[in-house]
């Protein structure tokens, strides 16, 4: 659920600051080309939501094919809870708290930011 992009969940800091960027244009592209690529990306943000929710509830929903009709399904058991909890603990605290990872990612990010401008005569 963390790649809908939601607000609070990790997601959402990939895809909100890209989006957020293109307020700015720049790279020689005129204002009104950049804003379109921005609507572009705004409009593929919320298809790709769309999917994903519409293949979960294809996946986890809706009634068993025959074959699986009579099978037992047993719920979440402790192992199952000891691997899914920490890693939802992190989609949350890292949607809640970016900057957790944004410290660790920022020198490297700037030095390839500044590698590239360089690189294409900015």
């Amino acid at each position: 659920m963390a790649s809908l992009g939601l607000p609070g969940l990790a997601g959402f800091w990939g895809e909100f600051p890209a989006l957020l960027s293109s307020f700015q244009p720049g790279g020689g592209l005129s204002e009104p080309l950049y804003r379109t690529y921005m609507v572009i990306g705004a409009v593929g943000t919320v298809l790709a939501a769309g999917y994903l929710l519409w293949m979960l509830q294809k996946v986890a929903f809706g009634t068993p094919k025959p074959e699986f009709a009579n099978a037992h399904l047993h719920d979440v058991n402790a192992i199952e809870w000891t691997a899914w909890v920490p890693i939802l603990v992190l989609i949350v605290a890292l949607g809640i708290f970016p900057n957790i990872i944004f410290h660790v990612t920022d020198p490297a990010v700037g030095r390839t930011v500044l590698d590239m401008a360089r690189g294409i005569g900015i």
